[in-house]
């Protein structure tokens, strides 16, 4: 060939390769200033014309972004689309005054949009902002359609995070799998049982629970994940996706006799693991490889894979830990030669585990830092790791948190000499809507490098959440803080405490079985500070956050009185004072019926909406029927076997379960005891805790109606509560001191 005409070749291929890769640079960026202007059209509800998205380059390898003014118009730089939308959200906090908050917002923006007062620039803290736990796919977000999770995830990238884990359509991932090894697609549903249930299915807790999981269910899923995944990746986003790590259907000794299989025994008192394939077997990197290219198949490329061998127990008996690290990556390693193993470093010997493993090749996320932070027992050995907090379990709406300990833990970890590689901060709730003020402090470490000082940083946040500043609203918030707010994380009690209203009657007076119901927190000083909050409802009634919190907070309160009066029915129990008992009882009952109708005045506290969420995933009867069985179960007895250790794990102040479950047990404890006060009757405790089991089984399994829409105004319930409770406050002033 003549020399200059592959010369010319060369040339060619060159400006072709070229012109292809500017093109698709400029295709990108166009994609990425577009989803933005849809994300701040979504948020404010008007076209975006004020404001101007622009794109810059990273600032020595870190997210960036820019608030600036030019003429009349608001100008956002990032370098991705999480760096322009953590602008935007920036600008809407301390420029506009703004408040966007899943729980209750303050978006009272005017015609002409202030400008910033300069320029504004911040880098990035750290490279990956983890966000979620499985459990918050199944306590919060079992039954969400893309309307909710577009929200979501419009919330997740103003928020600075870019890294979520996303355990949606999973279902689909493991039937095209299995049903390669001479399995059905009926026998892996069924495997996969329960779809309120399946966070745990995936952390290999549980299988085949609660009948099969309906085809519908899968098809549905697999086209939400697909618009999640493509959203997330629009805004920049790595996700965090699932890698496998042996979970085996039944009978599969049976169809491979030679395979070395482990049975895993049971977890949370009897419910049965799957099997796990020893990874020293051949078939776990063939499995392996099976599972993420059908995966790669449905959601397309990720880098990130999660898994979790031995989640809270298990059996390895025989295994080498650090092996068994060893192969797990190496097989994802086989798929992919880019592969980080997101390891959740919970209860299981995660130093073993991931000893040997390239230390850019693994994150360990460090999941209940706030409380128990592993990272102080030698900061993962070298391997990379994230500073992640818990802060919720269960998905109970209790409120409980040390802001103090937030402000300032993770700008100190991050100078700390010993601290080892930290790439990032994480938040890994097993549930949301709970404490908007944590959610709103926290992500801000993406961005800040120093402590918050709370007692400018309180009054700013209440200025724009509530839409006006008020010496009432700051004098309330200031009981709040110091009350509900200033509760010490704690790694023997998991956060938060519950109200003896959710406890079941005959359960050692406990609702969830690792937490407990007597409040560590000032009562007296959260009585003081609702009463403030309430006083300021002339000035801060148009802002929906302040309703939100004015309802939250009310509860609160009504859930935390409980405590002195139900001591008050134990002491008449046991003095037989059938008089005290009586009136006991009645105010006792009479708090869950007010509570119920305080909830009723608030769509985020409605049993009616988490049922009719999950019904609507049904396309026949029989499914949603079997959906809501489900979604009643997942928040009341967990199990289909009441009185486990899992009964009431994820109890919530809800309207519907406060009158319809909760005050109906606890009605049915009184009515059974009385008898064995006024008339000397035995009590009879087994048959007691019979039917209450009976009238759990029952609650599940029916399809009464509750409220799927608000039904009073805030304001006139919460004056009505007040009226009522507050001598009932003075009167139990002494008994509530003692409990301080």
């Amino acid at each position: 060939m003549n020399k200059r005409y592959f010369i010319l070749i060369i040339f060619c291929h060159s400006v072709l390769s070229f012109a292809n890769s500017t093109d698709k640079k400029i295709f990108i960026h166009a994609q990425t200033i577009t989803e933005i202007n849809n994300l701040i059209s979504r948020v404010i509800q008007r076209p975006p014309t004020q404001f101007v998205c622009e794109l810059i380059p990273q600032e020595n390898g870190n997210d960036v972004f820019e608030i600036d003014a030019r003429g009349d118009k608001v100008v956002l730089r990032g370098n991705n689309g999480v760096s322009l939308a953590s602008a935007f959200n920036w600008y809407l906090k301390y420029t506009a005054n703004c408040d966007y908050s899943e729980w209750g917002a303050q978006l009272n923006l005017p015609a002409k949009l202030p400008l910033p007062s300069g320029k504004i620039r911040i880098v990035a803290t750290v490279p990956y902002r983890y966000l979620y736990n499985y459990c918050t796919f199944g306590y919060s977000m079992p039954w969400w359609n893309w309307e909710q999770w577009e929200k979501g995830i419009d919330w997740m990238a103003m928020n600075g995070f870019n890294l979520p884990l996303i355990i949606t359509g999973q279902e689909a991932v493991w039937i095209k799998t299995f049903t390669q090894y001479g399995y059905t697609e009926k026998e892996i549903r069924q495997w996969l049982g329960s779809a309120a249930h399946l966070p745990w299915f995936f952390m290999q807790n549980m299988e085949s629970f609660d009948g099969e999981l309906p085809p519908n269910w899968v098809s549905q899923h697999i086209e939400l994940a697909k618009k999640m995944i493509n959203r997330t990746k629009a805004f920049g986003m790595n996700v965090v996706l699932q890698g496998y790590y042996g979970i085996l259907p039944p009978g599969f000794e049976k169809r491979f006799p030679n395979a070395v299989v482990l049975t895993q025994g049971t977890w949370a008192g009897g419910l049965k693991r799957q099997n796990m394939l020893s990874p020293t077997d051949p078939l776990f990197n063939k499995i392996s490889a099976t599972f993420l290219k059908e995966q790669e198949k449905l959601f397309g490329k990720t880098h990130f894979y999660t898994a979790d061998p031995f989640h809270e127990g298990g059996n390895s008996k025989g295994l080498d830990i650090t092996d068994v690290g060893n192969r797990t990556y190496k097989a994802m390693k086989m798929h992919d030669p880019e592969a980080i193993w997101i390891k959740m470093c919970w209860q299981s010997d995660n130093a073993k585990l991931l000893r040997d493993i390239p230390a850019d090749s693994v994150i360990a996320l460090d999941l209940w830092a706030e409380s128990a932070p592993y990272w102080k027992k030698g900061a993962f050995n070298g391997k990379s790791w994230i500073w992640c907090m818990v802060h919720n379990f269960g998905g109970n709406t209790e409120l409980s948190s040390q802001l103090s300990h937030l402000a300032s833990v993770f700008p100190k970890t991050m100078n700390n000499k010993d601290k080892g590689k930290l790439v990032g901060l994480g938040i890994a709730p097993e549930g949301l809507y709970n404490s908007p003020v944590v959610w709103e402090l926290f992500p801000e470490f993406a961005w800040r490098e120093d402590s918050v000082d709370l007692k400018s940083w309180i009054p700013q946040y209440l200025h724009r959440r509530y839409g006006t500043s008020s010496a009432k609203v700051n004098e309330a918030w200031e009981g709040i803080v110091a009350s509900i707010y200033n509760i010490p994380y704690n790694a023997n009690n998991q956060t938060p405490e519950n109200s003896i209203i959710e406890a079941r009657p005959l359960r050692d007076e406990k609702a969830r079985t690792w937490s407990s119901t007597r409040q560590s927190h000032n009562i007296l000083k959260l009585s003081e500070a609702v009463i403030n909050l309430q006083a300021a409802a002339p000035e801060c009634a148009a802002s929906d956050g302040y309703l939100y919190d004015l309802v939250d907070f009310t509860r609160q309160l009504l859930g935390d009185l409980a405590r002195p009066v139900y001591d008050e029915i134990q002491t008449s129990i046991k003095t037989k004072d059938t008089a005290t008992f009586r009136k006991s009882t009645g105010l006792f009952l009479g708090l869950i019926n007010d509570m119920d109708d305080l909830l009723a005045t608030r769509k985020e506290f409605l049993l009616g909406s988490w049922i009719s969420d999950a019904r609507r995933w049904g396309k026949t009867p029989e499914e949603k029927n079997l959906f809501e069985y489900q979604a009643r179960l997942l928040v009341t007895t967990w199990t289909d076997q009441p009185g486990s250790n899992l009964t009431d794990y994820s109890c919530r102040q809800w309207n519907g379960l406060m009158k319809g479950y909760y005050a109906k047990r606890w009605k049915m404890y009184f009515d059974s005891i009385y008898p064995s006060l006024a008339e000397g009757q035995t009590f009879n405790n087994e048959l007691f805790l019979k039917n209450l089991a009976d009238f759990e089984r029952n609650w599940a399994q029916s399809h009464e109606k509750y409220l799927t829409v608000p039904s009073e105004n805030v304001i006139n319930v919460v004056r009505k509560i007040a009226q009522k409770y507050e001598p009932v406050l003075k009167v139990y002033e002494t008994k509530v001191n003692s409990l301080n």
